[in-house]
């Protein structure tokens, strides 16, 4: 039982140690001068001593209106059903928008069927870029949890993603899932 937690940090910490890219000694350098797009702030705006100018507004007058008297109506009590929201979910939402160095955007978007219940579903997946054909890992970012592993294939991998009646993205225990991506090892 032990070694189930060794082996999880073993596969999960693999892609990270192959997708690092390096820049050769030859394409670092250092510069002295500022980055482009800050600048310093060299004086300060003086404050004016001019008195404020203030402007009273009248209020329009108004006639009473003589209110007629009704009589109290017995209204049935009303319920109101909140609305499921399980059907207002958007995947674009949750998806990385661009590619953000070893994170990469799903490759497969497509909407599947809804459940039982009318909750929709979507299919979420990633396939191995040409050259690599290594490992696909899809990935999700939750509030608890960042990069928590959704699955892993050769290749390809896909899952079906399932909008909560909270308007949030699952996948069985992964709830509440915020940003979804994928990540290729040997690339």
């Amino acid at each position: 039982m032990h070694w189930i937690p060794l082996l999880l940090f073993i596969d999960f910490s693999r892609p990270m140690e192959f997708c690092m890219k390096m820049m050769p000694p030859e394409d670092v350098g250092y510069t002295t001068e500022e980055p482009m797009g800050l600048t310093t702030l060299t004086s300060f705006t003086e404050a004016t001593t001019e008195p404020l100018t203030t402007v009273t507004m009248r209020e329009k007058p108004t006639t009473p209106v003589e209110e007629e008297p009704t009589t109290p109506v017995d209204e049935e009590p009303t319920t109101t059903m909140v609305e499921d929201d399980c059907t207002v979910c958007n995947i674009d939402d949750v998806l990385l928008p661009e590619d953000m160095g070893m994170k990469k955007v799903p490759t497969l978007v497509m909407k599947t069927n809804d459940t039982a219940d009318g909750c929709i579903q979507q299919i979420v997946g990633c396939m191995s870029p040409a050259p690599c054909n290594e490992f696909a890992y899809l990935y999700a970012d939750t509030p608890s949890v960042n990069e928590q592993l959704i699955k892993h294939d050769l290749t390809n991998t896909e899952a079906i993603l399932t909008c909560q009646k909270d308007g949030t993205w699952s996948l069985g225990a992964v709830t509440e899932i915020m940003t979804l991506y994928c990540a290729y090892s040997l690339c």
